[in-house]
């Protein structure tokens, strides 16, 4: 968690390997065992998918525009199973001209009437209305909720090691906000799959977390248990994300906001990112960055105070 611009989605990105061609990752990206920042760009896409998937902030600019729902389920389904999206839509593995998805569901292709029961009970499991009828729909027919519930579909079938879910709640109404991190909660439970959550929401993150890494200008500053992030938290950082949340001020007075606001990473001051804003800043903040200290068995905070 952290404001905007501390680098959240950069990091998911990083770990996708989806950044520009011009970026460079410095440092490692574990995952089961291997370091993907030196895994070749082509054999990326063995892990993409059913080894780690991600859910983005905005699904329109996600989804293909021009394919129906259907049809982009189907192509995930196939990436689980190694069949073509290609061969699923007929026997003769040509997509009929005019012929609605919905008229495919039986179709006389095992593997394809396998995979279309799959994609309408993966909606059904994320509560699309209408599940026959969705399949047949472009994303731009859909509302900005049922979009990220295609999403969470997606991830269902591909059931991925680990889902980066970048802040997929924040252009949605409370309502849908809480139907989407309710489902996101079931995939994690039903499939076992581990979630990394980028928020800038407290509130979420203390609903669905076990540990939070708190970030400032594209570095972890702590990292701990929900239990001890919320209840003691140690960065002056994260104690000043905690003193701006609105509703722990609704008859006390005034909110106290961190003043200034996060660097940009081409011009980031000497020492310490975070001591220009710091009320506890000292002189050495201003000369050394301070390490990620090890405060705890697994708590780590990165500030001279410690």
């Amino acid at each position: 968690m952290g404001e905007s611009g501390s680098g959240k989605s950069t990091l998911g990105l990083a770990v996708m390997r989806l950044l520009p061609r011009e970026s460079t990752i410095t440092g490692t990206v574990s995952f089961m065992g291997k370091n993907l920042s030196e895994v070749p760009a082509r054999r990326m896409a063995q892990y993409r998918g059913t080894g780690i998937a991600m859910i983005f902030q905005e699904p329109l600019t996600c989804l293909n525009p021009v394919m129906t729902i259907g049809e982009q389920l189907m192509e995930a389904a196939s990436v689980t199973s190694g069949v073509r999206a290609g061969e699923l839509y007929s026997t003769q593995g040509a997509r009929p001209q005019g012929s609605p998805l919905g008229s495919r569901i039986g179709i006389s292709r095992s593997n394809g009437r396998i995979h279309s029961e799959r994609i309408v009970k993966a909606l059904e499991k994320v509560r699309v209305r209408d599940p026959d009828v969705a399949v047949n729909k472009y994303p731009h027919q859909l509302s900005g909720g049922e979009r990220q519930r295609v999403m969470i579909a997606m991830a269902y079938l591909l059931k991925p090691r680990l889902l980066i879910a970048d802040e997929p709640t924040t252009a949605l109404d409370v309502t849908t906000q809480a139907q989407i991190l309710r489902l996101l909660t079931e995939l994690r439970r039903d499939t076992g799959t581990s979630m990394v959550f980028i928020s800038h929401d407290l509130l979420v993150v203390g609903q669905l977390a076990d540990r939070v890494a708190v970030m400032y200008a594209g570095e972890i500053v702590e990292s701990s248990s929900i239990t001890n992030t919320f209840s003691n938290p140690l960065h002056p950082y994260t104690r000043g994300l905690f003193n701006s949340i609105p509703s722990k001020y609704k008859w006390e007075g005034r909110i106290e906001p961190i003043p200034g606001s996060v660097p940009t990473l081409s011009d980031l001051p000497p020492g310490c990112r975070f001591h220009p804003r710091c009320p506890s800043a000292m002189q050495i903040c201003s000369k050394d960055s301070p390490p990620l200290r090890k405060t705890g068995e697994r708590d780590f905070v990165r500030c001279h105070l410690y």
